[in-house]
């Protein structure tokens, strides 16, 4: 049986693996003045956790959903095989998938190979759409190519899923299960999946939930070139082959012109600004950051799309922080030259270690919601709500962000287009406020905090997602209540103005996560019948 030792990192102060921490109490000062939403944040060095938090109500021991994340492990899988003998970089995929019969396009898809799809170079002129397939194999061997692969970048979340495809054709086991056989159990990693596809295998583009220290665990095993007490997981070569640049153009339309994404293209990975530094990269700021030549990795996970943000004061408040190993004039704890303490921090260490722990506990999302009336007045305006459906007219709308958890409120992909959401109601059950949903298939029921969230279950067809739901009347009288995923980003804001005439209510949404540099996202508005 795992013992508590081996389940979780070793922890130690900033200062034990010489870090400074001002750098790191800049950062999370400037995390916070840029309202970043930040959801967790935990600094590895040399094997250890060295710093980590979490903003409230998330929490470190969480699972969250990773998106790109996933890309690197599906790269973990294919090493791991390669290193067997089991697949060949060079192998074109259709050998893999021989009772498709395709149009090999005058011999364009027999040159796709793993190495292409490993370094998003298949020569597709557009990213296959997923959506709605039942097979998505079929669709990508039928997706023209324009490109002779191994040319152009084109960032493709369809050509890992076909990587995690070809996992799954050659040992029988899902991703997550081969993964989980291979490496998770090794390094005290339990209770993980992956979302799958209609065909049943899993994502691989996207879709895993992991944990904080799990994210820190996987970067470790890449700092120990694949190594963990004492066991190569993955081969050494393939370690240092997946993390360095293997196709240098990395730039391309689906991608923005960001410093960090020009920095070239590994297996699955991206590389970076700072020299010898690679990174594990989900869309929006589920980062594992890994610096080779520090032996550390910097661990974030993130709701909001400022992921070029997050990324610039990582080089900028923490890299300058981690020191380099000391010199030999450093190694009795003192600078000979300086009269610093170790490995040349600053005198206030000390204290400034001791407020970082303190700061933990007052990290908290902040939710906007503030501005509200008083209770007295908010039980006046419940009348108009409460006990009362708002039906809505034909709509497309779901929650979470349109459509990124597909049916929240609707059953099907292909539903979604044509039925939206039909009906809300608000009701109060032994003093405790709910949602009830409605669509022409699903119902839900969700417990609603009114100022502070409240968190339960919404089930679907394709899943069951936890979720915090809050409300607020706000100083215009009107109701504004968001939903969001407990173990994601995912949310959607309603705003609710019932109309003087006490039959009708103007109810409008936006979703997030949203881009902030073009400003918040136009609310989508629907006259509800009361």
């Amino acid at each position: 049986m795992r013992t508590e030792e081996q389940a979780h990192l070793k922890r130690c102060s900033l200062s034990e693996v010489g870090i400074e921490a001002s750098g790191v109490k800049r950062f999370l000062d400037e995390i916070e003045e840029g309202d970043y939403h930040l959801h967790t944040f935990m600094i590895v060095r040399h094997g250890k956790v060295a710093y980590e938090c979490s903003w409230a109500p998330y929490e470190l021991e969480e699972e969250h959903l990773m998106h790109s994340f996933t890309k690197g492990l599906v790269a973990t899988a294919i090493g791991i095989l390669e290193g067997e003998g089991r697949i060949s970089l060079d192998d074109p995929l259709i050998s893999y998938f021989p009772e498709y019969e395709v149009d090999h396009q005058n011999g364009l898809l027999d040159e796709i190979t793993l190495w292409t799809l490993l370094t998003m170079t298949s020569g597709h002129a557009s990213v296959p759409d997923r959506h709605g397939c039942d097979d998505e194999v079929k669709t990508f061997l039928t997706q023209p190519i324009v490109n002779r692969p191994g040319t152009v970048f084109l960032y493709d979340s369809m050509g890992t899923s076909m990587l995690s495809a070809v996992v799954k054709r050659v040992t029988g086991y899902n991703l997550f299960q081969f993964l989980e056989l291979r490496v998770f159990r090794h390094l005290g990693i339990t209770g993980v999946s992956c979302d799958t596809c209609t065909s049943g295998k899993d994502q691989g583009g996207g879709g895993s939930h992991l944990k904080t220290e799990d994210m820190a665990k996987i970067t470790q095993l890449y700092l120990n070139k694949g190594c963990w007490n004492g066991k190569q997981l993955i081969p050494k070569d393939w370690v240092e082959r997946m993390t360095r640049v293997q196709f240098a153009d990395s730039k391309d339309g689906s991608n923005p012109d960001w410093e960090d994404w020009k920095c070239g293209y590994g297996f699955q990975v991206w590389m970076c600004q700072v020299p010898n530094t690679f990174r594990f990269d989900g869309m929006y700021g589920q980062f594992g950051v890994v610096f080779k030549d520090l032996d550390t990795a910097v661990i974030t996970t993130c709701g909001e799309c400022v992921t070029e943000e997050i990324l610039r004061l990582i080089w900028k408040d923490l890299v300058p922080a981690i020191k380099a190993e000391p010199k030999e004039d450093e190694i009795d704890g003192t600078n000979k030259t300086t009269g610093a303490g170790k490995s040349g921090l600053s005198e206030n260490q000390v204290e400034i270690e001791a407020e970082l722990e303190k700061i933990k506990a007052t990290l908290h999302i902040q939710w906007e919601m503030e501005d509200q009336v008083s209770v007295e007045r908010a039980e006046v305006l419940w009348k108009a709500l409460l006990d009362r459906d708002l039906i809505f007219p034909e709509n497309r709308e779901s929650v979470l962000s349109k459509g990124r958890v597909k049916n929240f409120f609707t059953s099907t992909w292909t539903e979604q287009q044509r039925n939206g959401i039909q009906k809300l109601r608000f009701v109060r059950e032994n003093g405790k406020l709910f949602l009830l949903s409605e669509d022409n298939r699903n119902h839900a029921k969700l417990p609603v905090g009114e100022g502070e969230p409240e968190e339960g279950l919404l089930c679907t067809l394709w899943g069951d997602y936890r979720v915090w739901t809050a409300v607020r009347w706000t100083k215009e009288e009107k109701l504004e209540m968001q939903i969001r995923m407990v173990n994601g980003e995912y949310y959607q804001v309603f705003t609710i103005e019932p109309k003087s005439d006490g039959a009708s209510a103007i109810v409008s949404l936006y979703s997030g996560p949203w881009d902030r540099r073009n400003g918040k996202p136009e609310q989508t508005s629907y006259l509800c019948k009361i």
